[in-house]
């Protein structure tokens, strides 16, 4: 079976190929010397679509899709695999949102997402269980009309930054006893753990979360924060509705993509040293 990409997807390529060879490469000296978050380059990545290549058109996205995304992701990691890295963790952000989300969420988080006015990430990993989200230790319960939020999780991806952020906590017991809740890191209670410094990755923030008695609201369209089933229409608990399995998968796809985009530009590194000296053997000299 032959597999071609389609016109579309060729353009997006040779979009965001001539996108990272110009404004992203031009930050990535600048994000290895001081390891800031370039946010004015997440907001020029929106007015060209990339942010929101995961958003329905309804909610200021492209709806381009996953395979377009890998697209992208494997062209920005060909220039910068913190940038990469980033916008990997950003749409894992707003998956649960976009597949998940009620029609309240959408129309508070998407449209600001697609433009990268805001940026989100996911919460996972816990230092008891790592990325297995069925060793989650973060709480959430029900108390009233909210549920409270109290744990910490280390190691997340411009989890210092991100201002809109997919929480996963235990709302119950056993594999499929947690569920996923949008928190601002304006929230009361939300507070910035320690911030890691990696060997590289450089602007591309990690850092810790703490989770201090958040409330999330579970009643009300605008405050409502529980993604999929569990709380906007009741304040049962229904654990297991958020489908963790999917993402995860959605996960290794696009890490494969981003890997083989720096595996492609190591690649022409080499092939330009090899050319441009006298011996096809290659030496630190020479790098």
């Amino acid at each position: 079976m032959e597999f071609q990409f389609s016109p579309q997807q060729e353009l997006l390529r040779k979009s965001v190929r001539e996108f990272a060879e110009g404004a992203i490469a031009a930050k990535v000296a600048h994000m290895e010397e001081t390891d800031e978050v370039p946010w004015d380059l997440y907001k020029e990545m929106g007015r060209q679509q990339y942010m929101g290549i995961l958003t329905p058109k309804e909610f200021g996205g492209s709806a381009m899709g996953h395979l377009a995304r890998m697209i992208m992701l494997e062209e920005i990691g060909r220039v910068s695999a913190a940038n990469a890295m980033a916008m990997q963790i950003f749409h894992l952000g707003i998956v649960p949102i976009v597949e998940f989300g009620n029609d309240a969420q959408k129309k508070k988080y998407l449209p600001a997402l697609a433009k990268g006015e805001r940026l989100a990430t996911i919460a996972v990993t816990e230092a008891t269980g790592g990325s297995d989200p069925t060793g989650v230790q973060t709480t959430a319960k029900l108390e009233g009309d909210h549920y409270v939020l109290n744990g910490r999780k280390c190691f997340i991806t411009h989890g210092h930054v991100a201002d809109t952020i997919t929480i996963m906590a235990k709302t119950g017991e056993g594999p499929k006893g947690f569920s996923a809740f949008i928190v601002e890191k304006s929230f009361p209670g939300f507070k910035l753990g320690r911030k890691e410094k990696k060997f590289g990755l450089h602007g591309c923030n990690t850092g810790e979360i703490v989770l201090a008695a958040v409330g999330a609201v579970t009643r009300g369209v605008a405050g409502t924060a529980v993604v999929g089933q569990v709380g906007f229409a009741s304040v049962e608990a229904r654990p297991g509705c958020f489908q963790t399995s999917k993402l995860v998968g959605k996960v290794i796809l696009v890490l494969v993509s981003r890997i083989t985009g720096s595996a492609w530009r190591a690649s022409d590194d080499v092939a330009f040293f090899i050319h441009k000296t006298s011996s096809p053997v290659i030496t630190a000299n020479h790098i």
